[in-house]
């Protein structure tokens, strides 16, 4: 069975993976700027938590990751509420006029970035899982 090093530095190359796809898709685009923000946040994050977690012993990981604030920061990603301060924008972008093609747009890509956020958020509590499900032994 792999360590719970290993099986958190996997879980943690799953979030970069998921921000890095929110992060192109958002790229360059005024409207979604939240998103790229919140991505490239996320990717820091666990870059930094990528390089602590190599420096530590998988002896002493879980110990000193537990309390780490970077994981904390994550769960805050988990818990921002970014699909509903998109909409928001988008409905303020068209206006009172009617617009179905636009609004089905916009619409269809606040889905794809909810399911994604959603996967995001997924795999950030399943580090802390990690954590946790080691802590109890």
């Amino acid at each position: 069975m792999k360590s719970i090093k290993k099986r958190f530095r996997i879980q943690l190359s799953g979030v970069a993976e998921v921000a890095g796809e929110l992060l192109r898709l958002s790229e360059g685009v005024d409207l979604m700027r939240p998103v790229a923000v919140l991505a490239e946040e996320v990717l820091q994050t666990c870059q930094g938590l990528d390089r602590k977690a190599e420096n530590l012993h998988k002896l002493e990981f879980v110990e000193q990751m537990s309390g780490d604030d970077a994981l904390l920061h994550l769960d805050e990603v988990v818990d921002n509420d970014l699909i509903s301060s998109l909409e928001e924008q988008f409905a303020k972008v068209l206006g009172e006029a009617p617009a179905p093609p636009i609004e089905t747009l916009l619409q269809q890509i606040l889905d794809k970035l909810e399911k994604k956020l959603a996967i995001m958020s997924q795999c950030i509590q399943q580090l802390g899982g990690l954590l946790n499900e080691a802590d109890s032994f």
